[in-house]
């Protein structure tokens, strides 16, 4: 009888172990889903859902799938698109390597060197030539298929503006720096209330020396302090929304195939900024705390958005999101 009584308390010790580890594997799954401390309440900083103002041909509070890339891709620094070949190309960051990714499962397909060990932040296909752009404003330009060296092109900036995107003007010729510090070239903004798009030539093989567009810190608060949501947020609400927005500092950047606009995406404050395509506002959205670290934006050739997203200590990520023309 007693061996009996034991044998049950066993059998009901061994079941709630397993329940508590099927209970924390729920919960280790949750954290990693959403990675923030912050709740969803009008008061957060960052919460788990999307604030977009104005209407948008993206639902970002409902990706189409999202995108595990291999660990050897934990650092996605850049993200661009071959409609020949129907993948996407990434950089990761520090390698100076080009990865071909499968848009369904974010499988490496191929990969090869372009140039030695960098800090590079932005890669763009335009026609047959990929280019990459470090953080000091150097170019890498090379064939797509690897049949050519790596030709470098030099510019005026330098590491104190730290480009961070790379993308193509609206005629689909020339390329966008973003520079996500110091706006201006030879010059020292320890402000740096101000971000900058220069437009690199690619006939004249020169960086134009005006920026192509000015970003203003007031500008951008100016935005969210009229819609129409501001005004229903406490005092505390306010300020955290204000200081969001003061930690813009670009991180990509693409231009929409089909309106044109200008996506400039910022890791600082998870934000997504849309500029017309004389460079004023068109409008400017708060990203969810799923994505942990936004550093890569691109658009397939049906107008899809891809937004990467580096590990930071979990798993890097590829968010898709539909396009949607109504």
């Amino acid at each position: 009888m007693i061996r009996s009584k034991n044998r049950l308390r066993l059998k009901a010790m061994r079941s709630l172990k397993v329940q508590n580890y099927i209970w924390l594997i729920v919960l280790l799954s949750s954290c990693e889903l959403s990675n923030s401390k912050d709740i969803d309440t009008k008061d957060s900083a960052i919460s788990d859902t999307v604030l977009m103002y104005d209407s948008l041909a993206y639902d970002l509070n409902s990706p189409k799938r999202i995108l595990i890339p291999s660990s050897e891709l934990k650092e996605i620094s850049g993200l661009s698109f071959d409609t020949d070949s129907q993948r996407l190309l990434a950089i990761n960051d520090e390698k100076g390597r080009l990865y071909s990714l499968s848009t369904e499962n974010a499988e490496t397909v191929n990969s090869y060197k372009f140039a030695k060990s960098g800090d590079y932040e932005g890669v763009e296909l335009i026609g047959d030539s990929v280019f990459v752009v470090k953080s000091n404003g150097q170019i890498y330009g090379f064939h797509k298929n690897a049949n050519s060296e790596s030709r470098k092109y030099n510019t005026e900036l330098n590491s104190s503006n730290d480009i961070e995107g790379l993308g193509t003007s609206a005629d689909g010729y020339n390329l966008i720096l973003a520079c996500k510090a110091d706006p201006w070239i030879g010059s020292n903004d320890t402000e740096r209330k101000t971000r900058a798009l220069y437009l690199f030539d690619r006939k004249l093989n020169k960086l134009l020396s005006d920026p192509l567009v000015l970003i203003h810190q007031d500008s951008l608060i100016a935005y969210v302090e009229s819609r129409d949501d501001f005004n229903t947020l406490s005092k505390s609400g306010k300020k955290k929304r204000i200081n969001r927005v003061k930690e813009f500092a670009p991180s990509a950047i693409a231009t929409h195939p089909v309106t044109k606009e200008m996506y400039v995406l910022s890791s600082r404050g998870k934000l997504l900024l849309i500029l017309n395509s004389d460079g004023s506002i068109r409008t400017l959205n708060l990203l969810s705390a799923t994505h942990t670290q936004p550093e890569g934006l691109c658009f397939d050739d049906k107008a899809n958005l891809y937004i990467s997203n580096e590990a930071k200590g979990l798993s890097p990520k590829i968010f898709v999101y539909e396009f949607s023309s109504n």
